[in-house]
């Protein structure tokens, strides 16, 4: 057994050598990618230049052009790395690099990730789940790794992570765990900005306020996923409910994502609002705190289930361009007419952009409430997770009466993200794959911070004392507001 570990090690450590984030990228290739990358963005994208002026992306664009003109050309993961801090600085969630595929299929072979996942709660990184073989425990606080400080790290990954707006607090949740970065930035930018060694040398502090030194062996990416217990990727597999006492019921829903799986929302909405009207339950704890967002449906449909009233999601949307000419062939999306926009569809505003007339989407329809909508008192539990489609739900939410936001400030964008319908822009040179959010979403609320997502009415985070013993903060607090 130990002979095979040590080929292993040395198959890996031959892998490692020619690692494809090392493939050169000539000069001609990097200005070939960065011309089409630009300017898809700045036709395309409808909230380019919302946050920034637009003179600093063009400074930033320019800057790799320089970059690669002195080294007459730049490696793969240095342009990948460029690409996504340029991205990144659009402030757009939704506006990211994906790994070409050499660098992504090389995750599965060459071990880059560490044998755990993390948490961070009171500026320290917990680990909660980490394999048999690395000795960690749920509670270890993570203090160095290969002697640089973990929070320095972190530290430098921040610039590489899209949010939307001014939501950087929602940073860490990323760079921690998330599967659009291939198992969260830590790892996946982190592969390419450090060397990365098949053992990573940790420093951690023990519950008990040891501190040790350990060699890991690090895992590759099907491996990490293994760890990542908690996440739910299809809304069917995602929503749960049961009633905690007489007058209390407990609903969870992890996502929203209803493509992969799909299913009619009522089929799972409707025997629970029904079991609540049933019980005469006056009280709903409404856990969203795992839930970024996903499709339209799923919230559209539960909103019907807790609106009182008849509401509309947004009372605009827009794209900024209807003319694709010179980039359709680079774009691909699952929703094929956006790639051939009617006019007819839309309403030429006089900033040049274009809004949906009001029957074409459902986001800017009326929708009534459901016979068993829930019209007690409604206290959301919201954490860092929330984002995009989750965000936008709370922030119909938030004219519902009786209602209570408890937990964290979340991400996303209490006004409207830049989101829906997704381009994918293939660079012919690198491989890299950028996404291009098309719509730009007006929600329909009175009053929002710009840049913002939700601020809870009562603001609390999980402590690390009550993880180790298995207490959920947030939703005791949540509980005791039902009494």
């Amino acid at each position: 057994m130990k002979y095979f570990f040590f080929i292993l090690l040395l198959l890996t450590q031959s892998s490692w050598a020619t690692h494809p984030r090392d493939q050169w990228l000539t000069l001609a290739q990097i200005n070939n990618d960065l011309t089409l990358v630009e300017s898809a963005y700045q036709r395309i994208h409808p909230g380019y230049g919302r946050y920034i002026d637009i003179s600093v992306l063009d400074k930033a664009w320019q800057s790799i052009k320089n970059n690669a003109q002195q080294n007459n050309g730049m490696r793969l993961a240095d342009f990948y790395l460029q690409v996504s801090e340029t991205l990144a600085m659009i402030r757009c969630d939704h506006s990211k690099a994906e790994l070409p595929k050499t660098l992504a299929d090389a995750r599965e072979i060459i071990p880059v990730y560490l044998p755990l996942t993390w948490t961070m709660i009171e500026d320290q990184v917990i680990v909660i789940n980490a394999t048999k073989q690395s000795g960690l425990k749920l509670g270890d606080v993570i203090t160095h790794i290969d002697g640089m400080p973990i929070n320095q790290r972190i530290t430098q990954l921040n610039k590489y992570i899209p949010t939307d707006g001014f939501t950087d607090h929602t940073k860490v949740n990323a760079i921690a765990a998330s599967s659009e970065h291939r198992g969260g930035a830590l790892d996946h930018f982190g592969a390419m900005l450090w060397p990365t060694e098949p053992q990573a040398n940790i420093t951690y502090t023990e519950l008990s306020g040891v501190t040790r030194k350990k060699a890991v062996r690090r895992i590759v990416y099907s491996e990490w996923k293994k760890l990542n217990t908690n996440k739910k990727r299809n809304f069917i597999d995602a929503v749960n409910f049961k009633p905690l006492n007489n007058h209390t019921g407990y609903l969870k829903i992890d996502t929203f994502v209803n493509y992969r799986n799909p299913i009619k929302p009522d089929k799972l909405y409707d025997p629970i609002f029904k079991k609540i009207q049933a019980n005469q339950t006056t009280h709903l704890i409404l856990d969203l705190r795992q839930n970024g967002g996903g499709s339209n449906e799923p919230h559209h449909r539960l909103l019907a289930h807790l609106m009182s009233k008849k509401f509309r999601p947004a009372k605009d949307v827009r794209v900024k361009t209807l003319n694709l000419d010179g980039l359709k062939k680079h774009l691909f999306t699952w929703e094929k007419s956006a790639l051939n926009p009617k006019a007819s569809r839309f309403n030429h505003n006089a900033d040049g952009s274009y809004s949906f007339k009001p029957s074409v989407l459902d986001d800017t329809q009326w929708i009534k409430p459901d016979k068993t909508a829930f019209t007690g008192q409604l206290i959301v539990l919201t954490s860092r997770n929330n984002s995009s489609g989750s965000t936008n739900l709370m922030s119909a939410l938030k004219s519902r009466p009786n209602t209570t936001f408890v937990g964290e400030a979340t991400g996303g964008s209490l006004e409207g993200p830049t989101a829906g319908v997704l381009f994918f822009l293939k660079l012919p040179e690198s491989g890299i794959t950028a996404r291009i959010p098309v719509f730009r979403y007006y929600n329909d609320v009175d009053n929002f911070d710009v840049g913002l997502g939700i601020t809870p009415d009562v603001t609390v985070t999980q402590s690390k004392s009550d993880l180790i013993n298995g207490i959920d903060t947030i939703l005791e607090v949540g509980l005791k507001l039902t009494h």
